[in-house]
């Protein structure tokens, strides 16, 4: 009978298009014979079987002939039968499980995906595959050359054995272990055959290989710092665009409580972006210490080193300043005109302004002192002085600052102050230097140029039995005023001389030149005349009418009067010398004609 060799498909083989044509050997010549597929499983083939003559191929030796019609998907038995010139009939032969398959292999859910970043771990292929897999490899391909790897430089990894097979709802993790270059951007192609020999591949486009980490920059707030509601605010430079990141507050458990610790906020939006950004997060408790820590990961999934900064405190109160003088409504000079305050804490800066209101033209008002250049931070009492301000005017005192943690206090001050810097002075003063003075003339009298804080007049004896002894009375509510002014002063002794200073100060505490009057002699006894003549009842003539006496102190003032008292009528009575004009004055004996 005759044979069959060298047959092909081989049973299990898969084949396609150009390979489902069927090879064999005849043993004989032969004068007629078959070649026959028939579907067995896969596809449905509503042709099957597929049977062609072996017409045309009948001698001995190697002969083959394509069959047509097969299904993709199908699989088929191959069966070749003939007979020989004789009549013998070969005995029947097949080959099964031939797979016939003309689609291409196809790779689905392929990353990276195109733009995508990469490191090491993440260049690591992944793809999906719908039927085994004879051969195939993974190929990165330079196409920038910005890295200094040239473009056009492969990169390529051969699937293995576990790569190529199919696999369910599986994912192929491809680890390609290859030397990808930081900086350069790449093309991904997957290529594989399948067992039928139908070639397929899966591209993407611009991938990015990036192996360094991300770095921050110009982290803030600082290590040991303190922030306020502004400056909690976190602040850092991106060495490059990143896919995540986070700024966290965790509270040290030092300070006041804080139980909603730690306090989160995720890089979003533009604070991803390369470059300076600006983060807050919220919730922070006033007192409380907190560590400060920055995280982030690139496009690439490099995780940067995390920032730490510790110690930080935050302090969500404003300033305040305890007792700031000068007080509302008060007058000042060139010396109360310092300003006295209490900062309640470390300041960074502040100032001290003069605001003039009224009064006086100030042409430099505001006058402001800044308080850092002053050296007036401090957690302490302070004072400043602003500098010469214009006399007469009205000003506003005002005090601002802020404290380290960046809270700002509103403007605090006194109102109404007037800058008075001229001493007051006292006219008119008497008794007058070198007077005698008595309980009518003792009186002293001056005036006021203006209101008073205080003052006194005081007789302090020089000489006689009161010698070195003060007599001081202090000004009353009425002799501050301003104007003419009296004052009794009670207790001097008779025959004593006395110094009468009159001095005061004004509201502003300007201490006026004291006015001195010296050599006063205190008198309180009545004068008396002594030897009197004419004696009374006497006639007296012409010559007899002088009057003689004897004066018992000098006198200031006085008179010899003759008045008619009866008799003949004197029509020029009363007769009257004064002693003063006739200069009879003086102590001792005196006489005057009338």
């Amino acid at each position: 009978a005759p044979g069959f060799g060298s047959v092909t498909p081989i049973a299990g083989a898969y084949v396609k298009a150009d390979t489902r044509v069927v090879a064999w050997t005849n043993s004989e010549n032969i004068t007629a014979g078959t070649v026959t597929y028939t579907k067995t499983a896969g596809s449905t083939d509503t042709a099957s079987p597929h049977v062609v003559s072996m017409a045309g191929k009948l001698t001995l030796g190697a002969q083959s002939t394509d069959v047509t019609g097969l299904v993709d998907g199908a699989t088929y038995t191959l069966s070749l039968v003939s007979t020989d010139s004789a009549g013998n009939v070969s005995n029947a032969f097949s080959n099964a499980g031939i797979n016939y398959d003309t689609s291409v292999p196809l790779f689905g859910s392929v990353t990276p995906a195109d733009n995508a970043y990469v490191n090491a771990t993440t260049q690591t292929v992944t793809f999906t595959l719908n039927e085994s897999l004879q051969n195939g490899n993974i190929v990165y391909t330079n196409t920038s050359g910005a890295g200094g790897e040239p473009i056009g430089t492969q990169h390529t990894y051969t699937l293995s054995a576990d790569d190529k097979t199919s696999k369910v709802s599986q994912t192929h993790i491809a680890n390609v272990v290859t030397a990808l270059a930081t900086g350069e951007t790449y093309s991904l192609a997957v290529n594989g055959t399948d067992l039928a020999g139908n070639v397929n591949s899966a591209s993407k486009a611009n991938i990015r290989y990036d192996a360094v980490k991300p770095a921050f920059g110009a982290v803030t707030p600082a290590a040991s710092s303190r922030v306020g509601p502004v400056s909690r605010q976190v602040k850092y430079t991106n060495s490059e665009q990143l896919a995540s990141g986070e700024a966290r507050y965790t509270w040290t458990g030092t300070g006041s409580n804080d139980g909603a610790s730690p306090h989160v906020t995720a890089f979003g939006g533009a604070a991803l972006n390369a470059g300076s950004q600006t983060v807050d997060v919220t919730g922070l408790v006033d007192g409380s210490e907190y560590t400060l820590q920055l995280n982030s990961t690139d496009l690439a999934l490099n995780a940067a080193d995390t920032v730490t900064r510790n110690g930080i405190i935050y302090d969500s109160m404003p300033p305040a300043f305890g007792v700031l003088t000068p007080a509302t409504s008060t007058r000042i000079n060139g010396t109360t005109r310092i300003v006295a305050w209490t900062n309640s804490e470390l300041l960074s800066g502040g100032e001290i302004r003069y605001t003039r209101t009224g009064g006086s033209v100030d042409p430099a008002s505001p006058r402001i002192v800044n308080l850092a250049t002053a050296n007036k931070l401090a957690m302490a009492t302070q004072t400043v002085d602003p500098g010469v301000l214009v006399e007469g005017s009205i000003y506003t005192l005002t005090i601002s600052g802020t404290d380290v943690a960046g809270n700002s206090n509103a403007p605090a001050g006194n109102v109404n102050i007037l800058y008075d810097n001229l001493a007051p002075s006292f006219g008119s003063v008497t008794p007058l230097t070198n007077g005698y003075v008595g309980p009518n003339t003792r009186m002293a009298r001056w005036t006021n140029s203006e209101d008073l804080a205080g003052g006194q007049v005081e007789y302090e004896g020089t000489a006689g039995g009161d010698s070195g002894v003060k007599h001081t009375v202090a000004f009353d509510a009425s002799h501050k005023l301003t104007g003419s002014q009296t004052q009794d002063v009670l207790g001097l002794v008779n025959g004593s001389t006395y110094k009468l200073t009159v001095s005061g100060t004004d509201l502003a505490g300007n201490a006026g030149t004291p006015i001195v009057r010296t050599n006063l002699l205190y008198d309180n006894v009545l004068p008396n005349f002594g030897a009197v003549t004419p004696a009374s009842d006497k006639k007296v003539n012409l010559a007899g009418r002088a009057v003689g006496w004897s004066n018992s102190e000098t006198l200031s003032s006085g008179e010899v009067r003759y008045t008619r008292t009866g008799g003949a009528a004197d029509t020029g009575s009363p007769h009257t010398v004064d002693l003063g004009a006739v200069g009879k004055l003086g102590q001792g004996n005196q006489n005057a004609d009338v």
